[in-house]
């Protein structure tokens, strides 16, 4: 992900962020008086598309989130879940694009999303995906009503948010004189549910139906279909403009901007060293590596994420990215290991280890620093402690 703090217009993650808003708690419970009724509260984390998706023809339309409460029974009390889902709608290509995340929750384990469970095949045609296309504008005229179909044309899998998702197209006509090429996809991601779905519509010629878009086009082993001939749509192609659309969706972190997060260097200790079998202050045992040189100590460093309850949610607990560095700073006689006080990377993760190296008899002094990124690309929070070698035992 760019560190760079571009904003490039429909697609900006900066604009649907502020479309969207940044706090929300969820799972918060209360109890109203002796009613035994318990109030839930689960919120999805947003979901759009990079800003690299504008150079494939995708550009915003709109992103926000709505409400939905459901009603269960658990534990012997009643369940009210207020269920806040998120879209955002995108055009491109004579075709529609839409990501929708909603929370896949269960309360005394009944599903309170209808969409995360149920069939593909039987979702297309239900009245929560009706409601769920009117939420993104991409209904096709009218109320969605199918004349013929949906029928299924093929399945595959597709990459989306990092992973295999299952991918199906269906077609079929509706009563407001349109044909309809529909791709749906659905994925478990960070506790919710996250749909893809790309519509294209064209109108009937002469009120006249074609069999399938393709006008007699085949099923392929994989799934897909032949483009057939005479002049209908070119499903491979379709299938590929979904599969381009879904590659540039990304989660959107809730927290990015916000202070409700920090990230803290846990080991080696703020202040602390190493001795010459290795031994730590902290109590740890690093490895003493000599390869000809000065001897070192393969540090082991480790960061853990903070997180002020409430303020971002319950997603996500850690950043997006974490980034290493050490530099020496204490001045020695002759030039050992990195040049004083320049940044040197030790790489990327909640943990990793580098080598620090002793310059001479007394203490060499290095600082080392993490940096957590949100997904934004931005360093949201950093950390920095001191740290001694003193392994040349002379």
């Amino acid at each position: 992900m760019s560190r760079d703090d571009a904003t490039t217009g429909g697609t900006s993650r900066r604009s649907v962020l502020k479309t969207l808003g940044a706090a929300g708690a969820a799972g918060a419970v209360g109890l109203a008086g002796c009613s035994e009724v318990a109030a839930r509260e689960y919120e999805a984390a947003p979901v759009a598309l990079a800003a690299e998706a504008e150079s494939e023809g995708f550009h915003a339309v709109d992103a926000g989130s709505w409400e939905e409460t459901r009603s269960a029974e658990a534990l012997g009390m009643e369940v009210d879940a207020t269920l806040t889902n998120q879209y955002a709608a995108y055009g491109g290509q004579d075709a529609h694009l839409g990501l929708v995340a909603m929370p896949a929750v269960e309360e005394g384990g009944e599903a309170l999303n209808p969409l995360a469970e149920r069939p593909l095949p039987d979702l297309v045609d239900s009245d929560a995906a009706r409601s769920l296309l009117r939420r993104l504008n991409i209904e096709p005229e009218g109320e969605l009503a199918w004349r013929r179909g949906p029928e299924r044309l093929g399945v595959r899998e597709t990459a989306f948010l990092g992973r295999e998702a299952r991918a199906m197209a269906f077609t079929g006509t509706t009563g407001g004189g349109e044909e309809v090429l529909l791709h749906v996809a659905r994925i478990r991601h960070e506790g919710d549910a996250v749909f893809g779905v790309r519509v294209d519509t064209r109108p009937l010629e002469r009120d006249q139906e074609r069999a399938t878009p393709t006008d007699g086009g085949s099923e392929d082993e994989d799934g897909s279909m032949d483009s057939g001939s005479g002049g209908g749509w070119s499903p491979p192609e379709a299938w590929e403009r979904f599969d381009i659309g879904l590659g540039h969706g990304e989660r959107i972190d809730p927290c990015a901007g916000t202070p409700g997060r920090w990230v803290e260097i846990t080991k080696p200790e703020d202040r602390g060293l190493v001795t010459l079998d290795g031994s730590t202050s902290g109590g740890y045992q690093f490895p003493i590596e000599y390869d000809g040189g000065k001897p070192y100590a393969e540090v082991t460093a480790e960061a853990d994420t903070g997180k002020v309850l409430g303020v971002c949610g319950g997603w996500p607990d850690d950043f997006d990215h974490y980034e290493w560095s050490y530099r020496r700073i204490s001045q020695h006689r002759g030039h050992c290991g990195p040049p004083l006080n320049r940044w040197v990377s030790a790489g990327t993760g909640t943990s990793v280890t580098m080598p620090l190296e002793d310059c001479e008899c007394g203490f060499t002094i290095y600082e080392i620093r993490v940096e957590a990124y949100d997904s934004q690309g931005n360093v949201a929070s950093s950390d920095t402690i001191r740290y001694n070698v003193n392994v040349w035992g002379c």
